[in-house]
C-alpha cells in the first residue's frame, strides 16, 4: 500500500482495480474448468448426478432416486467421453428440452451392448416429471413401445435388476394421472404381460408375519415394487386396462390377478401396499371381483391365507391407509353375489367390522368409518343376512347411532356421507322383525336422531334413507309407530311427500306414511296438520302412468289406512268436496287401482250418508257389476263393500251432524 501511494495519488481506487482483476481472472478459471477433456475422478460423481436429476437435486426422496444416484456414482471419470451424449440428453430430458435426436439416442442406448449406458438412459427415462402432462403425451407412446421391447427381450439378457426396477419407474410415471392414451399404449404394446412375468419370477415369497409389518427391513425388492406401481398406474381409471389385466398372464401361465395376491403375503409393507392397490383396481370390474373370490376359495399351495381371509388379516395394521384399502377391496367385492360368498365364508368378518366400527367411535379416523359403514352395507344384502344380524348381534343398532352421533366432529363432507351409511345400514336392519322392536325399547335417542335428520340433513339421499327406515320399522308393531308418532316424524314426512321434482323421495316418504298411518288409533294425527289432506288427495288423484316410484300407488293406499279412522275419513270426504273425486277410481281399469278404490268404499260405507249417496249416485249398481268380473281379489272385496252397502241407511242427513264418538245426532 505504501508503495502504490508513492507511485498513485489514489491508492484505494488501485487496490479495488487489483482485487477486480483477480477476480475476473477466478471466474475466467471456473467458467473453464467444466470444459476440459478430463474430470477428476473425485468430481465425477457429483456432476453425475447433477446431469441427472438437474436442479430437482434437493427433492430425491424416492428409492428409485437413490439407486439412480448410487449407480451413477460407480461411474469413473474413464467413462464420462464416452456416455457424454447420454449425459446431455439426460440433461436435457431433466430440464425438458430435449429435440428428437437425443431422444433417440437414449432409446437407442437401450440396444446397447454397454451395460452402464444402458442402466443411464433407463435411469434418464425413469426420471420423466409425473406432473408434466405435455411431455408424457409427446414422448409416452414412444418410450413405451421401446420400454415393452426392453422389457419382452434385453432386460433378461442383461441380467439387472434395476434395468427392470428403472423400466417400470418410467412405465408408471408415463402412465401417471390417468393418462389415458399412454395407458392404452401399455396394453397394446403387451406392457401388462412383461410386468406379470416379472413379478412371477419373484415367487413364492417366504411365508409372511404379522400383516402389514416389515419382517425384513433389510430387502428393498425395488423391481418387484415398482412392477406393481407400473401395474396400478396403468389400471387406475381405465376400464379397457383393467379388463386387459385379467386376462394377461406370465411366461408360466399363471394370469396377473393370482400373482397379485399372492405379493399381498409378502412381508414388506411398501410391496403389500401397491399389491393392495393393485387389487383394488380389479376389483372394480365384475371379472377382478370373480378372479379374487376364486383365488380366494381356492385350496392350492399351502398358505394358511389366502385373498379375502388375508385381507381381513390386514384389517389389524398399524395404518390407516392399508385398513382403508383392504375394507374398500372387501366392499367391491360384496357387490356380486358369487363373490360376496368368499367374504362371508369368514364367520368372524361381521362381528370384527362390527367391533371395528364401535371401538373408539368418537376419535376413530372418519374415512375409516365411512369405509366400515360401506363394507356392511355391502356384506348385508339380503333379508336372510338382516335377520341374522337381528338374531345374532343385536349391538349393530346401538354402533351405529352411536358412530352417526360420533361423526359431527367429522369434515362437512365426510359427515355427511357417514350419516348416509349409517342411515342406509339401520333401514336395512329394521327390516328384520327382531330389530324393529329393540329400535323403540334400547334407542330412544336413535329414534329422535332419526326423526331429526329426517328433516335436517344436507343430502336428500340421506333424508330418504331415513324415510325409508321409518317405513321398515313400523310395518308390524304398534308400538314402534307411537314412538315415531311422539318423535314427531308425522311433519316432516308429510314436507317429503310434497317433493315431487324428487318423486323417489316423495314416494319413499309416502310408504313411511302408509305404514304409521296402520296405527287406527293414531292416524287421526295425519290428516289433523294443516295441508296434510290436500296434499294426500292431490297424489291419489293424479295419473298413475309413469308412477315409476309409488308416490301415486301409495298415496291411495295411504288414503285407505286413514279412512279406518272415522275422524279421518269424514276429514278426507269433506276435503274431497265429497266422495264423487273417490267414485272415478272405481272406473280405472288397473286392477291395482280399482282393488285400493273398493277397499276405501268398503270403510266408507261403515256410514249411513255415504251409503245412502253410494244408493243415489250409481256407485251401488258400479260395485256390483265389480263383483261378477275382474280378478278374484276385486270381486272379493267388492263383495265386502256390497255387504257394508246392505246395512239401512236414513233418508235425510242434512240436519243432522256427528258428535265426539262417531254417532249421528239429529238437533231436537
Amino acid at each position: 500500500t505504501l508503495c502504490i501511494s508513492c507511485v498513485c495519488p489514489r491508492p484505494f481506487f488501485c487496490l479495488c482495480f487489483f482485487i477486480f482483476v483477480i477476480f475476473c481472472f477466478v471466474c475466467l478459471f471456473v467458467w473453464l474448468l467444466p470444459h476440459v477433456h478430463r474430470y477428476p475422478s473425485h468430481l465425477a460423481p457429483a456432476s453425475s448426478a447433477a446431469l441427472l436429476v438437474g436442479i430437482e437435486f434437493e427433492k430425491l426422496q424416492t428409492t428409485l432416486h437413490i439407486s439412480a444416484l448410487q449407480l451413477l456414482t460407480t461411474i469413473t471419470d474413464n467413462h464420462i467421453p464416452t456416455h457424454n451424449h447420454i449425459y446431455c440428453a439426460s440433461f436435457a430430458l431433466q430440464q425438458r428440452r430435449a429435440h428428437p435426436a437425443q431422444l433417440d439416442s437414449l432409446l437407442g442406448a437401450l440396444e446397447s451392448g454397454d451395460k452402464d449406458e444402458v442402466l443411464v438412459a433407463l435411469a434418464s427415462l425413469a426420471n420423466l416429471p409425473d406432473s408434466d402432462a405435455q411431455l408424457k403425451a409427446s414422448l409416452g407412446p414412444k418410450l413405451i413401445a421401446s420400454l415393452a421391447k426392453f422389457l419382452s427381450k434385453r432386460s433378461a439378457e442383461l441380467k439387472e435388476p434395476r434395468a427392470e426396477e428403472f423400466s417400470c419407474r418410467a412405465l408408471a410415471s408415463l402412465c401417471a394421472d390417468k393418462a389415458e392414451a399412454n395407458q392404452m399404449a401399455c396394453v397394446k404394446a403387451g406392457v401388462l404381460a412383461s410386468l406379470c412375468d416379472i413379478l412371477y419370477r419373484a415367487l413364492p415369497y417366504p411365508a409372511a408375519g404379522t400383516p402389514g409389518v416389515e419382517t425384513e427391513p433389510g430387502a428393498e425388492l425395488g423391481t418387484q415394487k415398482m412392477a406393481l406401481y407400473a401395474v396400478v398406474q396403468i389400471l387406475t381409471g381405465s376400464a379397457t386396462a383393467i379388463g386387459a389385466a385379467l386376462t394377461a398372464k406370465a411366461g408360466a401361465g399363471t394370469a396377473l390377478p393370482s400373482v397379485v395376491l399372492e405379493h399381498l403375503s409378502v412381508p414388506v409393507r411398501v410391496v403389500q401396499e401397491y399389491a393392495q392397490s393393485c387389487v383394488l383396481q380389479l376389483t372394480l370390474a365384475e371379472g377382478g371381483r370373480a378372479a379374487v373370490a376364486a383365488h380366494s376359495l381356492s385350496k392350492a399351495g399351502a398358505r394358511e391365507y389366502r385373498g379375502v381371509a388375508l385381507l381381513a388379516r390386514l384389517l389389524a395394521s398399524p395404518k390407516p391407509s392399508v385398513v382403508q384399502r383392504s375394507l374398500k377391496i372387501l366392499a367391491n367385492l360384496c357387490v356380486d353375489e358369487a363373490a360376496r360368498s368368499a367374504v362371508a365364508q369368514d364367520q368372524s368378518m361381521l362381528a370384527h367390522v362390527t367391533t371395528m366400527l364401535g371401538a373408539g367411535a368418537s376419535d376413530q379416523d372418519p374415512n375409516t368409518k365411512l369405509s366400515l359403514l360401506k363394507l356392511l352395507n355391502n356384506m348385508l344384502h339380503t333379508a336372510e343376512d338382516f335377520d341374522a344380524v337381528g338374531a345374532q348381534d343385536e349391538s349393530l343398532l346401538g354402533v351405529l347411532f352411536a358412530c352417526e352421533q360420533a361423526s359431527a366432529g367429522s369434515q362437512e363432507a365426510v359427515h355427511a356421507h357417514i350419516c348416509l351409511q349409517c342411515w342406509k345400514l339401520v333401514a336395512n336392519l329394521v327390516s328384520s322383525q327382531q330389530l324393529q322392536s329393540e329400535m323403540v325399547e334400547r334407542h330412544t335417542k336413535g329414534v329422535a336422531a332419526l326423526v331429526a335428520a329426517l328433516s335436517s340433513a344436507p343430502m336428500l339421499d340421506t333424508r330418504s334413507e331415513c324415510a325409508r327406515a321409518i317405513a321398515n320399522a313400523c310395518r308390524y308393531y304398534d308400538e314402534v309407530r307411537v314412538a315415531f308418532y311422539e318423535a314427531g316424524a308425522v311433519q316432516p314426512l308429510i314436507s317429503l311427500s310434497a317433493q315431487q321434482q324428487h318423486p323417489q323421495l316423495s314416494g319413499v316418504a309416502v310408504r313411511a306414511l302408509v305404514n304409521l298411518a296402520l296405527d287406527y288409533q293414531r292416524s287421526g294425527e295425519v290428516v289433523s296438520l294443516q295441508g296434510a289432506v290436500p296434499l294426500i288427495l292431490k297424489l291419489a288423484m293424479a295419473p298413475g302412468a309413469g308412477d315409476e316410484h309409488g308416490v301415486v300407488a301409495g298415496a291411495q293406499q295411504l288414503l285407505v289406512n286413514l279412512s279406518a279412522n272415522q275422524e279421518a275419513a269424514r276429514a278426507l270426504v269433506t276435503a274431497g268436496g265429497g266422495l264423487a273425486p273417490f267414485a272415478k277410481l272405481l272406473e280405472s281399469s288397473n286392477g291395482d287401482v280399482a282393488l285400493r278404490a273398493l277397499k276405501l268404499f268398503t270403510n266408507f260405507t261403515t256410514q249411513g250418508v255415504n251409503r245412502k249417496w253410494a244408493h243415489e249416485n250409481g256407485v251401488a249398481k258400479r260395485i256390483e257389476g265389480m263383483a261378477k268380473g275382474g280378478n278374484e281379489g276385486v270381486r272379493a272385496q267388492a263383495e265386502m263393500v256390497l255387504v257394508n252397502l246392505s246395512f239401512p241407511y236414513d233418508d235425510d242427513y242434512t240436519e243432522r251432524r256427528v258428535d265426539e264418538s262417531g254417532d249421528v245426532v239429529v238437533p231436537e
